[in-house]
């Protein structure tokens, strides 16, 4: 039996557009979590946006503000992919959240090499032992 999944189209919709304008290097790291979190203040979220918005977080570095712009920007399959998610968020369909195989491998590299960066950071400050 198929779950019921609630649409929130005016947060897709805000969302689709930050998505856009951040891939496109029209503003900062920063600059787009803070947007993304009044997105959820003023029209709430729901299950793709959220799933979309962690699966994104792979694509950048939150350690330091920055563009999307030179050697961040995303290659070739990976704007795709966030092509493909914004489409989603655009048409209003129901979601299912990508398997580790469809998403690019760039970004598995990276979700190790970010996971063992941070250990390594609190190790060095202190945060743990």
């Amino acid at each position: 039996m198929a779950r019921s999944v609630a649409v929130n189209m005016p947060a897709r919709n805000a969302y689709a557009q930050l998505l856009r304008q951040f891939h496109a290097g029209r503003m900062t790291t920063d600059a787009y979590e803070e947007r993304f979190n009044s997105i959820g203040s003023e029209f709430g979220t729901d299950s793709a946006i959220e799933s979309i918005y962690y699966a994104n977080w792979f694509t950048y570095c939150d350690i330091w503000p920055h563009r999307m712009t030179g050697k961040h920007r995303l290659n070739r399959k990976g704007r795709r992919y966030i092509a493909n998610c914004i489409l989603l968020l655009k048409t209003g369909s129901a979601f299912a959240e990508p398997t580790a195989a469809e998403r690019p491998e760039q970004w598995r590299r990276r979700g190790v090499a970010i996971g063992i960066a941070c250990f390594v950071l609190c190790l060095c400050a202190g945060i743990i032992t």
